[in-house]
């Protein structure tokens, strides 16, 4: 939380893979941040910081999981998160390191939806971003996944630490993210850049970073800025 406050981020969403683990000690440490005269912070003030994961999914491709700011993060919530998504394998939260990623069984980001929004606490509070890189392994799109692009219900992506600079000026992959391909379904999305830091020396937070404009920090938030990105989302 200082990290983020010396590099003026008002807002983190904390992304371990397949764990929700670290997120309350970063949370609370927001709750109980205070002035230089030693006062909590007032609400309006703090750093909002989202609970999340990263998934690895059988589509196959990488994916930002993010829920509602204020969603209460205890140990039910974690086991019925856990369960929808099929982590059969989850960690203990009061082991040191993280088990094995094994590769979670849907077929399609919108499988993700369904099976989340089955859970009544966690329905329409929270938010699905695959990795859209211009190709590779983990990303949505590439060759021969367009269908599974054009019929997802997901309306923004996201860009690992760096990569901007290399996409903003590709005419391609520029055209399919504005909406502007028929095989992708002319389907307009937002997008988000990832700092991915893994360090306590925080070298890398911050490097990538997105504004976004909301009114309340949920997933419907993101989602309204998503559909309204050319004035609620900028990159520079």
């Amino acid at each position: 939380i200082k990290a983020c406050r010396e590099k003026k981020i008002n807002a983190v969403a904390i992304t371990d893979h397949h764990d929700l683990c670290f997120y309350n000690y970063i949370n609370e440490a927001s709750l109980e941040e205070k002035d230089s005269q030693g006062n909590l912070l007032p609400e309006y003030r703090r750093i909002i910081v989202f609970p999340g994961m990263e998934l690895t999914l059988d589509v196959p491709c990488q994916a930002i999981l993010i829920f509602d700011a204020d969603l209460v993060i205890d140990d039910e919530t974690r086991v019925k998160i856990n369960t929808a998504l099929g982590i059969a394998d989850y960690t203990n939260k009061t082991e040191s390191k993280t088990g094995p990623t094994n590769r979670l069984s849907f077929k399609s980001i919108n499988d993700v939806y369904d099976a989340l929004n089955g859970v009544k606490e966690l329905k329409g509070r929270f938010i699905v971003f695959p990795n859209i890189k211009d190709g590779g392994t983990s990303s949505i799109l590439r060759n021969g996944f367009h269908n599974e692009y054009a019929k997802g219900v997901f309306v923004g992506g996201y860009l690992d630490r760096g990569l901007y600079e290399s996409h903003k000026s590709n005419v391609g992959w520029n055209n399919v993210i504005e909406g502007k391909v028929d095989a992708y379904g002319n389907r307009s999305i937002g997008f988000f850049q990832t700092s991915d830091n893994r360090t306590d020396t925080f070298e890398h937070l911050g490097i990538s970073a997105t504004w976004v404009k909301w009114s309340t920090p949920t997933a419907e938030g993101l989602r309204q800025a998503c559909l309204a990105k050319k004035s609620r989302i900028l990159q520079e």
